[in-house]
């Protein structure tokens, strides 16, 4: 499991204590680090730690980004059971009043209780995934980064395909250009 990338992850997309940059670094470094066969599953939470939604104060585009971010990036993307249909938590695992781990490990919630849109977007960021082997096989090339505007962007590339994964973490509409396209 890459440990690493979810904490950037987390500090990036949830807690917003890293920048663009330290981030973009960090990946960088990280794919050169592990030779290209070599499996990094991905994950934004899991059963030991505060759920994804909570940190980020239940903010789902937060999610949606960091989601699209995993999705796009080498390494199989795993999914905490009820992180696609917004599950939270109610007190932090370690806060004294908490019930500990029983926090990010409550049982799942069905129905209405779910939410349909973050569902939605899970089942497309799969089918996306699926469609596009390009996204594990290929090599990411940041072509966009810009902190003041808070906007991001690269390509993940093969011989066959270029994937453009674009990210607007301000809460503005944005207009950027890349590699000549607007």
């Amino acid at each position: 499991l890459d440990f690493v990338l979810a904490q950037s992850m987390r500090q990036l997309f949830a807690y917003g204590d890293t920048s663009l940059l330290a981030f973009d670094n960090l990946l960088v470094q990280h794919e050169h680090f592990f030779p290209p066969q070599f499996d990094r599953p991905s994950f934004l939470d899991n059963h030991d730690m505060d759920r994804f939604l909570f940190i980020c104060g239940r903010d789902v585009h937060k999610l949606k980004l960091a989601a699209l971010c995993q999705f796009t990036l080498k390494g199989q993307p795993l999914v905490y059971y009820g992180t696609e249909v917004g599950m939270s938590q109610s007190q932090p695992i370690h806060d004294s009043a908490s019930q500990g781990m029983a926090e990010c490990r409550q049982p799942m919630i069905w129905g209405e209780a779910q939410n349909k849109e973050l569902l939605a977007y899970y089942k497309w960021l799969i089918h996306f995934r699926r469609d596009h082997p390009v996204l594990w096989r290929g090599c990411r090339q940041t072509v966009h980064l810009d902190a003041e505007q808070r906007t991001y962007a690269y390509t993940v590339s093969d011989e066959q395909e270029t994937v453009l994964v674009v990210m607007n973490f301000s809460e503005e509409r944005q207009t950027m250009t890349v590699e000549g396209q607007s």
